[in-house]
């Protein structure tokens, strides 16, 4: 009997060892993995929803809200929320959507040639003179 026991030990242990390393560095590892995701971009939408929140009084909503929807650390969506609610966090810009060419156009024929001007400037990097040329070159 005392020999079965001495193979068991010498063959399970070292399985019994590996199984326990399995399951200790799988959640660790998970962890790790979902940690070094960066967070997604807060949109718009999610900002809205915090501020609403928050006007409520429903901080740790607010804070549920932000993690949900951008994976952001407790920390850091805190910290976001807290920054919503000083008025340090200003509402996310919406994306740019269209060419660049029909958005100019739309400032250009409104009569805003300064803002038709700054968004060429903005988004390419243009001189003012080169972008009033791009401004004076769409038909």
């Amino acid at each position: 009997m005392d020999s079965l026991w001495i193979v068991a030990v010498v063959v399970g242990g070292p399985l019994v060892l590996v199984m326990a390393l399995v399951l200790v560095a799988a959640p660790a590892g998970m962890a790790m993995a979902k940690a070094s995701r960066p967070p997604r971009e807060v949109t718009p939408a999610v900002w809205d929803e915090a501020r609403a929140l928050v006007d409520k009084g429903q901080l740790i909503h607010a804070v549920k809200v932000v993690r949900q929807h951008t994976g952001m650390s407790l920390k850091d969506a805190k910290d976001y929320v807290d920054a919503v609610k000083d008025g340090r966090a200003p509402r996310p810009l919406e994306p740019r959507t269209g060419r660049l060419s029909d958005r100019v156009r739309a400032f250009r024929d409104s009569g805003d040639r300064d803002s038709a001007l700054a968004l060429v400037q903005a988004e390419t990097g243009m001189t003012r003179e080169e972008a009033a040329r791009f401004v004076d070159a769409l038909d």
